[in-house]
């Protein structure tokens, strides 16, 4: 892979006989195409396809919360990517190939925001009537932002909340449609970010 200077004509995108240009965060890249794999469906390619596949979904529906504290993250990613990375690499995310549902996760080892403000205490989580229910120890006079995400199982359903209620409220609600509401096993995360010096909170994450 090569990276090379913007042309006359712009930045080549797309195949041309054996090579594939792209272009990312403004910097034009020129590589050739990978060789055909003659048995690309082995059991460990068919699993890792699995889990990469489950773990973009899920990390689609609960981006915002990595998003808010993106701009404080050393590493040279978007905030899906990461996501993405912190689901399958400390989290260790791993998907039935069959079924394409989440058959392992450990939801402790899930930071999406590399948090370096005090962490929430005391987080549980449920769903009831329709909505789903966070609750935290309140921290009397916190102006922190409380934000929150879910995620089902198979990674096709999912709702946010940013700004979901203050940290000293010790409570936060989310109304959820009718199908998210039935899935069981889904995947919350929720974290507070302090308004003005944008710091966060390490994200709790807590499988249903």
């Amino acid at each position: 892979m090569a990276k090379y200077s913007m042309g006359f004509l712009g930045p080549f995108h797309g195949k041309l006989g054996t090579a594939v240009g792209s272009s990312s965060r403004g910097v034009n890249y020129l590589r050739s195409m990978p060789k055909k794999i003659r048995n690309p469906r082995t059991p460990a390619q068919v699993q890792t396809r699995a889990n990469l596949k489950l773990a973009s979904r899920i990390a689609s529906h609960i981006r915002p919360v990595a998003d808010i504290a993106h701009t404080a993250q050393s590493v040279r990613m978007g905030p899906q990517a990461y996501t993405v990375r912190q689901l399958l690499g400390p989290a260790g995310l791993k998907a039935d190939p069959n079924t394409g549902a989440r058959e392992q996760l450990t939801p402790g080892a899930l930071d999406l925001t590399a948090g370096r403000g005090p962490a929430l205490i005391g987080v549980t989580a449920k769903i009831e009537a329709g909505q789903l229910k966070v609750t935290w120890t309140p921290a009397a006079g916190s102006a922190r932002e409380v934000h929150v995400a879910l995620a089902s199982r198979d990674g096709h359903l999912g709702a946010s909340r940013l700004r979901a209620a203050q940290e000293s409220d010790g409570t936060a609600s989310l109304p959820l449609a009718a199908d998210l509401a039935a899935a069981e096993h889904s995947l919350v995360v929720v974290c507070a970010r302090d308004a003005e010096t944008r710091k966060c909170s390490p994200t709790v994450a807590i499988i249903l």
